[in-house]
């Protein structure tokens, strides 16, 4: 086996060692990335080159304002300029992706210069693996971890949990994942506690027998500038709507009150995260809205919980999200519940993983108890 990357070493828990790793090959899969990256060329060259003196139609309204004009046309060149990027980013993507599985929990990972993501997958939520045939021995193949069926379907697989594409080793790959199903080491709790105003802030919400684990607020800057930024696309998106209401050209009360709210919106969450506060048990993991009209509280079980994503725009801070075993949205996804602009995203998900693993890890605790001196 090859040295890992750097990036992959630095996301593993302490002790944690990697079984198999690979990445993708860098020219399968390209197909749609050149399709797509042709179509944005042409796009772009006939926005390029389409007159700019024209009427555009807004709601079937014919607007002549040379300033909502030139903001249509900016907007349907950066789409053509972004759909034409479609191929260079693909590449980056591929030679960014890393796949490893440990002795701990199946890793997708992928680092780009200015943001990263982490996805965990945990042993106990995959039922077996796919392998789909190969052209040849020196083809890439395809590794598919399928998940296990929801509570109350016939036991069996409940379709793709990950997948590995167009990996060189597939072979490997599903062996380690075969290992790390059948004797997973578990993670042992290495970290302090939260702080005693934590403490005191979930004490209330804890059941008996119920022990707090990590505990943070988020920051509330970051957790603002996470809205900042699809409020100003959005905005950007619209922007001819928005100009031309600006030059009285076009009269919506909806667009100005939604144009009102993205400018708003920013200032709103954070002033939410000043209210807000996330908590790692051993049973659940908890969000906690504190704001005085709602004080709400929501709560996962761990048992519902089916693989953990890490993102992090800079070291040390970013967000946690947890996927649903049995819940899934209006497109059929697993539901999510995001831990947004945590201080250190790397220990809640530390906490999080040492409170999925506790029965193993007690188990192996007894066993270490057990054993003759």
């Amino acid at each position: 086996m090859t040295e890992p990357p750097a990036a992959l070493r630095q996301a593993l828990l302490p002790g944690e060692e990697i079984r198999w790793h690979g990445r993708p090959a860098a020219t399968e899969g390209m197909g749609w990335g050149i399709g797509l990256s042709l179509f944005g060329i042409l796009w772009t060259v006939l926005v390029a080159r389409a007159p700019t003196d024209r009427a555009i139609f807004i709601n079937n309204v014919p607007i002549d304002d040379p300033a909502t004009r030139l903001a249509a046309w900016i907007l349907f060149l950066v789409v053509g300029i972004a759909m034409s990027c479609a191929l260079p980013v693909l590449m980056m993507v591929f030679r960014r992706t890393t796949y490893a599985v440990t002795d701990r929990r199946v890793l997708e990972l992928m680092r780009l210069p200015v943001i990263g993501s982490l996805h965990s997958y945990l042993p106990a939520r995959i039922w077996g693996t796919e392998r789909a045939d190969k052209r040849g021995a020196e083809a890439a193949g395809q590794l598919d971890i399928l998940r296990r069926a929801p509570a109350g379907q016939r036991d069996g697989a409940g379709g793709a949990l990950v997948r590995f594409f167009a990996i060189q080793d597939d072979v490997a790959a599903q062996a380690a994942v075969h290992a790390l199903v059948a004797a997973p080491r578990p993670t042992m709790r290495g970290a302090a506690g939260p702080a005693p105003d934590l403490q005191a802030l979930f004490a209330p919400t804890l059941r008996p027998g119920e022990a707090l684990l990590w505990a943070a607020q988020p920051d509330r800057a970051r957790y603002a500038w996470a809205t900042l930024v699809p409020s100003v696309l959005i905005l950007f998106f619209f922007s001819p709507v928005f100009v031309a209401v600006l030059h009285d050209q076009f009269n919506d009360p909806i667009a100005i009150g939604y144009g009102a709210f993205l400018l708003v919106a920013p200032g709103l969450a954070w002033r939410r995260a000043s209210f807000t506060a996330y908590g790692v048990t051993t049973e659940r993991v908890i969000v906690l809205d504190r704001r005085p009209a709602r004080s709400i509280r929501t709560t996962w079980p761990l048992a519902a919980i089916e693989s953990i994503e890490r993102t992090w725009p800079l070291a040390g801070t970013g967000s946690l999200a947890v996927r649903h075993m049995r819940d899934r949205d209006a497109e059929g996804h697993p539901a999510r519940l995001v831990l947004r602009a945590l201080p250190d995203a790397a220990a809640a998900e530390a906490a999080l993983l040492v409170a999925l693993d506790g029965p193993r890890r007690d188990e192996a605790a007894r066993s270490r108890q057990d054993a003759p001196a």
